[in-house]
């Protein structure tokens, strides 16, 4: 037998490891109670790039079954990844004054922000940023150039973010080093080619009675304004189906100056999960949050696939999922102390047409992903065998198995994420179930 156990489900635990925590839930709500209490005045460095106001919705593009994840834009559905409310001006105002005095109560004393925005909004948040943060704790504004998009017709057009760097105490953490990279042999007008005494070439100009050598092996540093960075394009690897993705490039250089490995990284607008994975990557911990369901299942399959150990706290306030009764069927046999668990069927009324795909081999293309695991009477759900779809494995093995567990104070169960956003648990409580 299996029942639906999906109202008690509140925590997953993913891999192995304690390598962060994922937040599901209304930045307006706040942080869970034992998260805040674990996480206050412990992060290193704070990244949020808010949803701000826009004549159009952002929206992600969840990919279908096997066809879509190799490219079939057919088999895709786009969904909305932020709130009509935040449309208002003073309503998304209020939101960042929420994020922002939640950033600063995070935040270690040697801590830092950054704030991604525009020109548009940028000086309101500026002028928040100097009241909560102190105006004397400015460090820079960041401008990223980038060349995509189209052009503008009655005003310059605008080809820059602002990224606005603040820190929290007298003192922060900031090495430069990382992000150097040999000067090279490039053109120099007014500039002098030598070589000297070791073999070593430098350029060299003379200026008020001075000599400025400057050697071709020496690394040199990005400065404030940065136009080597890129933004994604449609058909970037990177790419998760987010209109509103950064490159990983870009939140790797804010993270790798300002952090060091063991740090604390946080996004509390986490969307894609760009800056959590970022920072596992760079051997740093994080805490994200966001509200949307489908910033879950991309972070969730994001951090999976890198192989981190992390936890999702299903929280307050999160979008609605959506109000569906899928038809699930699920086999599941105990053996020899190993559940071998088949997932038969897997349909939502309004798409029977995706629910019919076949590609070389049977699959049920609704179902975004699933695992098996314990599942306690708290709602704490630890996965311990899951399968999600990727980039380059587009199919989900519809049978997995896991070695039967020892324990008083849990049950075997399933879980199961489908492409609408729902996400639906299933308790194994017997050998055979439909």
């Amino acid at each position: 037998m299996a029942t639906n156990a999906q109202g008690k489900l509140k925590i997953e635990k993913i891999g192995r490891g304690t390598d962060g925590d994922f937040i599901f839930g209304d930045l307006q709500c706040g942080l869970p109670p034992h998260i805040l209490e674990q996480y206050r005045g412990k992060v290193q460095a704070i990244y949020m790039d808010p949803p701000l106001p826009a004549p159009q919705r952002a929206e992600y593009t969840q990919r279908i079954g096997s066809r879509g994840w190799k490219g079939d834009r057919a088999f895709t559905l786009n969904y909305p990844v932020d709130r009509e409310s935040l449309e208002d001006r003073e309503a998304f105002l209020a939101l960042m004054r929420r994020a922002l005095e939640l950033a600063y109560e995070l935040l270690s004393d040697t801590g830092v922000i950054f704030l991604h925005t525009d020109g548009q909004v940028g000086v309101p948040l500026r002028m928040m940023l100097d009241e909560i943060f102190g105006a004397d704790h400015f460090l820079n504004e960041i401008i990223w150039h980038y060349k995509s998009g189209g052009r503008a017709k009655n005003f310059f057009s605008r080809k820059h973010d602002n990224i606005l760097f603040y820190r929290k105490g007298l003192q922060h953490f900031f090495d430069i080093q990382p992000l150097g990279t040999p000067r090279g042999r490039q053109r120099r007008n007014h500039m002098r080619k030598e070589v000297d005494e070791q073999g070593r070439v430098f350029y060299s100009i003379k200026s008020g009675g001075k000599k400025y050598i400057y050697y071709e092996d020496e690394p040199v540093y990005p400065d404030d304004v940065w136009e080597d960075i890129a933004a994604l394009q449609q058909k970037d690897p990177e790419r998760t189906g987010y209109d509103t993705q950064k490159p990983e490039a870009l939140i790797e250089r804010l993270i790798a100056v300002t952090t060091q490995p063991g740090d604390i990284v946080c996004d509390l607008f986490a969307g894609s999960g760009t800056a959590l994975a970022v920072a596992h990557r760079l051997g740093r911990r994080f805490l994200g949050m966001d509200c949307n369901a489908f910033s879950l299942h991309v972070v969730r399959r994001r951090l999976w696939a890198l192989g981190a150990g992390f936890c999702i706290h299903h929280g307050q306030g999160a979008d609605p999922l959506p109000d569906q009764q899928p038809r699930v069927r699920i086999e599941s046999v105990l053996k020899d102390g190993v559940w071998t668990v088949d997932l038969l069927r897997y349909e939502i009324a309004g798409l029977e047409g995706f629910a019919q795909e076949t590609n070389l081999v049977p699959e049920l293309p609704l179902v975004d992903g699933w695992g098996i695991g314990m599942l306690d009477s708290s709602g704490r759900l630890e996965i311990l065998g899951c399968a999600l779809r990727l980039v380059g494995k587009p199919y989900v093995p519809l049978q997995l198995v896991m070695k039967a567990q020892q324990r008083q104070d849990a049950l075997p169960a399933v879980w199961i994420a489908d492409v609408c956003g729902g996400y639906r648990v299933e308790i194994l409580s017997g050998p055979n179930s439909d």
